[in-house]
């Protein structure tokens, strides 16, 4: 008898985890009108918190994906992998969700994207119809703002920048607009997946005691969502709320207690390429600049070059550049490095935005630069890029008090 019962437990548990399974997978089946060949790329975080960047090859214009995501999860479609303005027609942001979705793209005349499938983007889709005055000027000033940039980069004229100027106040205020319809949107629907993409499209704006408040009101499977668990992944380290924390937990028991115990950048010890652990004590009496990156991460590919020559012409100075990456996965860290020629000290904690050095300093999305001392203190946690002549004035400063 007591076999029986677990036999029957047995199947109900597989049964059960089957389903989640199945419950966890999308199908993407898609068409572009006026591009026959070529690739397609889609980003989106899957069900193990990982960020996945697929290819497909287009058919004919017709292109599919598959894979795995828990509840719901912002993708970013790329019909044109060319194209480097997030602003561009050609990317197309969407609310992923299990089951079968279909999207069809014209990119004759003026790009549209219809896409069916999704309760969740059926909601959005709805909600961007009763802004569609406000979206309608944000685009037209992103194209204007465009065009401007790519005139002034030309010519250098004045003339432009103050055009580019008077165009970037017009358009601050239909962003107010927005983000103010939006944040009613929020309030009304706090047990609402979109409500959750709101709030992550805004968030760098927002005061982090609003976004914590509303984060809080949120229901179970909306914080259980990766849009959810972004939000969170922003809070948690910038929030001093002991409460919030405990209340919401982003690390692991034992990552916490490491975490506490935590004193400088000398208490982190890290793996580096060959797999062994670099103490990052070894750099005492030195200035260090940590670069948090990550290989799916447009802007940090883009500061390599410039990062590359810091470190080069520093290279006598007691100063230690170090690269911190953010990736999941050990294959596509040490691949990138590689394909860009990244040369210089890198290390990796695998759990990304969850490690204790990450959420020690802070860092909330990539890249991310830290500035420290050479007796450990934070000098700059949240420096400008190694391109920005502030970066660069912040460094040589420092080194002429020697």
């Amino acid at each position: 008898m007591k076999h029986n019962i677990l036999a029957v437990f047995f199947i109900l548990f597989t049964n059960l985890a089957n389903c989640q399974n199945f419950n966890d997978e999308f199908v993407i089946s898609g068409k572009i009108y006026g591009k026959d060949t070529g690739k397609v790329i889609l980003r989106y975080n899957n069900i193990n918190d990982e960020v996945i960047l697929d290819t497909a090859i287009l058919e004919q214009g017709q292109f599919s994906f598959s894979g795995r995501v828990y509840n719901v999860s912002e993708a970013i479609l790329r019909t044109d992998i060319e194209t480097t303005n997030l602003e561009d027609k050609s990317i197309i942001r969407f609310l992923l969700e299990p089951g079968t979705i279909n999207i069809v793209v014209n990119i004759l005349n003026n790009p549209t994207a219809i896409i069916t499938g999704g309760p969740a983007q059926q909601e959005k889709d709805d909600w961007d119809r009763q802004k569609k005055d406000l979206l309608d000027a944000r685009a037209f000033y992103y194209h204007k703002a465009d065009s401007l940039n790519n005139l002034q980069n030309k010519n250098n004229k004045p003339s432009d920048n103050q055009a580019i100027a008077a165009l970037s106040s017009e358009r601050d205020l239909i962003l107010q607009s927005i983000r103010t319809k939006d944040m009613a949107y929020i309030q009304s629907h706090l047990n609402s997946y979109l409500s959750a993409y709101l709030l992550v499209q805004h968030h760098r704006r927002l005061p982090l005691d609003s976004i914590k408040n509303m984060y809080d009101k949120f229901g179970y499977h909306v914080k259980q969502s990766d849009l959810g668990k972004r939000l969170l992944r922003f809070i948690y380290p910038l929030t001093n709320d002991t409460l919030f924390r405990a209340s919401n937990p982003l690390l692991s028991a034992d990552m916490e207690k490491k975490l506490r115990i935590v004193q400088s950048v000398y208490s982190f010890s890290l793996q580096d390429t060959a797999g062994n652990l670099v103490d990052l004590a070894a750099f005492k009496n030195k200035y260090i600049v940590l670069d948090f990156w990550a290989s799916w991460c447009t802007p940090c590919i883009k500061a390599i070059p410039a990062l590359k020559q810091l470190a080069a012409y520093y290279k006598n100075d007691p100063i230690q550049f170090i690269s911190i990456s953010l990736d999941t996965k050990i294959d596509d860290w040490k691949k990138s490095i590689l394909q860009n020629n990244f040369s210089g000290l890198h290390v990796l904690d695998s759990n990304a935005f969850r490690s204790p050095v990450a959420v020690y300093y802070k860092v909330v999305w990539a890249p991310h630069y830290v500035v420290i001392g050479k007796d450990g203190t934070v000098i700059n946690a949240d420096a400008q890029g190694p391109d920005d002549p502030a970066f660069r004035l912040l460094l040589a400063k420092l080194l002429k008090k020697e």
